[in-house]
């Protein structure tokens, strides 16, 4: 079966008439249907790995963004300056400065695998807590790109 990479957000849902919130992957609905692992990024939201037959893949493309490369050792030098300029405007997103960008990038992501994209923002990733009935993001920093293994491993 293909391997695809997207962009997922977290949601929340309220467990069962409490004040409590559940906050997991909103792929995770689909999650009988398919083989997955995600590493936490920044911005409420991560990348996940998906094995799974075209057609369930083409409907992901529908719900979430999809990565221009499907191995994490794919090098980002052959996409197209569109496809680069996304990567970056992702990165944006997810709270990084253009100067952390240039700083972690000197020549642009082009130079780089998938896999050293994401372990940059896996080792930037915040963490989340639950505070006042509400998920926040937390301005302390981990480490979680021991994560890209396990995801790189497990969803074959």
């Amino acid at each position: 079966m293909p391997i695809a990479f997207y962009i997922v957000p977290y949601v929340q849902r309220p467990i069962l008439s409490t004040v409590y919130y559940e906050r997991y992957l909103a792929i995770a609905d689909i999650a009988e249907i398919i083989r997955w692992r995600e590493c936490e990024v920044r911005g409420n939201r991560a990348v996940v790995k998906v094995n799974a037959p075209d057609i369930v893949l083409t409907t992901l493309n529908s719900l979430y963004k999809r990565l221009p490369v499907n191995h994490l050792d794919d090098t980002l030098a052959r996409l197209t300056t569109a496809q680069k300029n996304a990567i970056r405007n992702e990165l944006l997103d997810e709270g990084f400065t253009a100067q952390d960008l240039t700083d972690n990038f000197p020549n642009g992501v082009g130079g780089y695998t998938l896999r050293q994209v994401l372990i940059f923002t896996a080792r930037h990733r915040r963490l989340w807590r639950f505070l006042n009935a509400v998920f926040e993001e937390t301005i302390e920093e981990s480490d979680n790109s021991n994560e890209l293994d396990v995801m790189d491993r497990d969803v074959q």
